[in-house]
């Protein structure tokens, strides 16, 4: 999941990823993390996000299609579904970022 932020894969890919159906996969999923693989692969962009948020320059457009939504507006909503807050507001409550150079998504905590 890690390594396909920008474009996020099919739960039916994910499994077959790992030699199991997805029906397998999401039992295993509902039983060590009480989410479907779908909404945790959601979860783990929107906590890199939020560090992109935080660490770098990049706008709020550019973050969202990093971690592999459409656009903008469906960025903000599910940021604001899972956060409270909006992108914008997530970045103004951490003062202005700084922009990191050479920075990949495997160097950010997540």
């Amino acid at each position: 999941m890690m390594n396909n932020l920008e474009t996020p894969l099919a739960t039916v890919d994910l499994a077959r990823s790992v030699g199991m159906s997805r029906k397998q996969l999401e039992l295993l999923f509902k039983q060590h993390f009480s989410v479907v693989p779908s909404r945790f692969y959601t979860r783990l962009r929107l906590d890199h996000a939020k560090t992109l948020l935080r660490l770098t320059g990049k706008s709020v457009v550019q973050i969202g299609l990093s971690c592999g939504f459409s656009s903008g507006p469906q960025f903000s909503a599910a940021y604001r579904i899972q956060f409270g807050i909006g992108p914008r507001e997530e970045r103004s409550l951490h003062g202005r970022p700084r922009q990191l150079k050479n920075a990949s998504p495997a160097s950010f905590p997540t």
